[in-house]
């Protein structure tokens, strides 16, 4: 009786063994494949986050060196100058180059007078730099901040006990547009054989647009 039970048990012990098998093996080929899905789903929104990450900075580089290179300009354009802008930024009527030894001798505000009566008016005591010692007409060469050259007649008038600039003296003040309280300057330079003569105009904030150029020498 005994080995018959053996005999009938053991068929069933191999069955329940490879049953065993089977189901270990469909267990862990199960887990494992969705073990695998799972991680690939899990990091899939990591990559495409970091991938994004990684384009957005790229970007950023390229348009923050963009940036920089259109706010800072190339290094030629900076420094590129027009060869007449300093000649432009340049007062039209100020000294031009040069060393000079000059001196201002006399300045004077202009008055109404100076400029509708058609001469200008110096004091004596100020008349005395410019002619020490005369008392007679005498011709004043001056030089204006074109280059030119004026011949400007000056006399003393015995009524005002004052010299006059009489003859050119109108053209001049006409053809650089002097108006009354303009500051005009004469300078004396020891190598030049003639006055510098410049102005400046009302609210000129002390710029000096007729600057006599002091080259000659």
């Amino acid at each position: 009786m005994s080995q018959k039970r053996d005999s009938s048990a053991s068929p069933s012990d191999e069955e329940m063994k490879k049953k065993v098998k089977l189901d270990a093996s469909s267990s862990n080929g199960s887990a494992s494949a969705i073990g695998t899905a799972a991680n690939e789903d899990s990091l899939k929104p990591l990559m495409e986050s970091s991938d994004k990450a990684n384009t957005d900075s790229s970007s950023l580089n390229i348009h923050g060196q963009h940036s920089q290179t259109e706010n800072m300009g190339s290094p030629s354009s900076s420094l590129r100058k027009s060869p007449s802008s300093s000649r432009e930024e340049q007062s039209p009527g100020l000294v031009d180059g040069g060393p000079s030894e000059r001196q201002l001798v006399y300045m004077k505000k202009l008055t109404f007078s100076d400029i509708y009566y058609g001469r200008m008016m110096i004091p004596l005591e100020c008349a005395a730099v410019f002619f020490p010692g005369l008392k007679r007409r005498i011709i004043l060469p001056v030089m204006d901040s074109k280059r030119q050259l004026w011949d400007i007649e000056a006399s003393f008038d015995e009524l005002s006990s004052c010299y006059m600039l009489r003859a050119n003296w109108n053209t001049f003040a006409n053809e650089h547009g002097l108006r009354p309280e303009d500051k005009i300057f004469f300078y004396q330079d020891p190598k030049l054989d003639y006055y510098l003569i410049e102005y400046e105009k009302r609210g000129g904030n002390g710029q000096l647009p007729g600057r006599v150029a002091a080259e000659d020498k």
